[in-house]
């Protein structure tokens, strides 16, 4: 059915009585996994079928076939929500002092925020475009995929994070 993403949301609590302090051994790894497209087991030990990196190049994929007008906006969304908690957690993080506003780690994160929300937009272009109009609309999502992508395999994207940041925290 339409409704069958609803299965896999996990719903949270928050709790007074549970504290919780800054673990930099966790941060770092999860990077590294999320930078090389490792995977996690995040919720309830099971395996991610498809993390980090590795999301945008079957963004890519995708946008090569007929396939590509199944995606649903909030596939798009839900990448675009991540990068502005990634932007907040690097806030945090230098508003505490574990890395300087300096190294640029924030000014990367807000540009890849913004180029998924220009490829999330461009999405919702696509889906109320005229059928001649399509494909216009899809090369340009391409074409800001293939940036972030082409940036990733450059080391622009986080390349020199793990190795800075263990310097750092």
């Amino acid at each position: 059915s339409s409704f069958d993403y609803l299965k896999n949301i996990i719903a949270f609590k928050y709790r007074d009585e549970v504290s919780v302090s800054f673990n930099k051994n966790i941060l770092i790894s999860n990077i590294k996994s999320y930078y090389n497209s490792y995977g996690n087991r995040l919720f309830n030990n099971r395996p991610l079928a498809l993390y980090g990196y590795d999301s945008y190049k079957i963004i890519k994929d995708a946008l090569n076939k007929e396939s590509f007008r199944h995606f649903q906006v909030k596939n798009f969304h839900l990448l675009y929500e991540h990068k502005i908690i990634m932007v907040k957690r690097l806030q945090y993080l230098s508003k505490y002092g574990y890395i300087n506003k300096s190294d640029g780690y924030i000014s990367q994160a807000e540009e890849i925020m913004q180029n998924f929300l220009i490829i999330r937009n461009l999405y919702l272009k696509f889906m109320m475009a005229p059928v001649d109009k399509k494909d216009t609309n899809r090369n340009k999502i391409l074409e800001k995929v293939e940036k972030l992508i082409k940036m990733y395999n450059q080391g622009e994207l986080g390349g020199e994070v793990v190795p800075r940041m263990r310097n750092h925290i």
